[in-house]
Order: C-alpha cells, then sequence, then structure tokens
C-alpha cells in the first residue's frame, strides 16, 4: 500500500509516466512505488522523472523494454537544488497541480452536462425554441 503522495512511474508504449496519487493505492505490475521525504522532493522528482523519459525508458528491460526495474531507476543521477529552491518550485507547482484537478473535474461536469442536454433534445424533451 502507497501512502499519498508516492511517486509512481511506469514505462508504457509511448514512454515513462509518472504521478503523484491522491489516494492510497496498491502499485501492479511494472509500477515503481517511491516515498520521497517531503512533498517538495516528491514534486522535484515527478518533474525529473518526465524531464528524462526518454533516457528512463532506454533503460526499461523485458518484453519490448517496457518494464523499469528498480535498479536502473536507481542508478538515475538526480539533480538536487538546494531545499529553498525545491521548497518554492513545490509551491508553484503545487498551485499548477490544484489548478490541473480542478480544470479536470469542471471538464467532467460539462461532459455529463452535454450528454444530458443531448439526450434530452434527441428524446424530445428539450426545445431550442424555450431554452432562449
Amino acid at each position: 500500500m502507497c501512502a499519498p503522495q508516492s511517486l509512481l512511474p511506469a514505462t508504457g508504449e509511448d514512454g515513462v509516466h509518472a504521478v503523484l496519487n491522491e489516494v492510497p493505492v496498491v502499485p501492479g505490475r511494472g509500477i515503481l512505488a517511491l516515498q520521497p521525504e517531503t512533498p517538495a522532493d516528491s514534486y522535484w522528482l515527478l518533474h525529473e522523472v518526465r524531464a528524462r523519459s526518454g533516457e528512463l525508458t532506454a533503460a526499461a528491460q523485458g518484453p519490448g523494454g517496457r518494464e523499469l526495474s528498480r535498479n536502473a531507476f536507481a542508478a538515475m543521477v538526480v539533480q538536487w537544488p538546494p531545499p529553498s529552491v525545491r521548497e518554492r518550485f513545490a509551491q508553484l507547482t503545487g498551485k499548477l497541480h490544484l489548478r490541473a484537478r480542478a480544470a479536470y473535474a469542471e471538464s467532467e461536469i460539462l461532459n455529463k452536462l452535454h450528454g444530458r442536454l443531448l439526450d434530452s433534445f434527441l428524446d424530445g424533451a428539450l426545445n431550442v425554441e424555450s431554452a432562449r
């Protein structure tokens, strides 16, 4: 079980992807689970993994080069800026992540609303003239 704010990198057909989980999860096969010491370290490591996806993909093994081993990941040298830089980076990216989650939720609501309105219109329950 991974605690929230764990970094979960995994390889896919199109490269290495990484996320910070919001709720406890059990990682599946081919997913590494990293628990950095601080949220600032989590955001910085997330940035590093995403920025160096190609390098990590080249280190992947297994069928089709799709499994990133713990040893291959550990061999990656991470450039760690001073704690103050990581903290400021985490403040800024944390706000961006919150906005991205809010935009995703808004998009889901709009998609559901669009679907309901379209269904109502197709069923004849929604009169376009009365909506003006």
